[in-house]
């Protein structure tokens, strides 16, 4: 069974009408996210850039995952 992790990035697109564009993450890419955020729950520029450029994401999709990983994390 193959898990699937999605991303919800939220943007205004040119007639103000949110654009909600979903990413599918890979089993691996979903595993080192989990391992970077154990290590540390939010990320300076560098790391950011650094585990986008590992993970082939943009570093505003990694920026909007740890967001939302620390949103679940503070309703357990």
């Amino acid at each position: 069974m193959e898990l699937m992790f999605w991303v919800h990035n939220v943007n205004k697109g040119e007639d103000g009408s949110d654009d909600i564009n979903k990413l599918k993450l890979t089993k691996e890419q979903s595993t080192i996210l989990e391992e970077s955020f154990k290590l540390h729950s939010t990320l300076n520029p560098k790391q950011k850039q650094a585990l986008a450029r590992e993970l082939n994401l943009r570093s505003g999709q990694v920026e909007v995952w740890f967001q939302n990983r620390r949103a679940r994390a503070k309703l357990k």
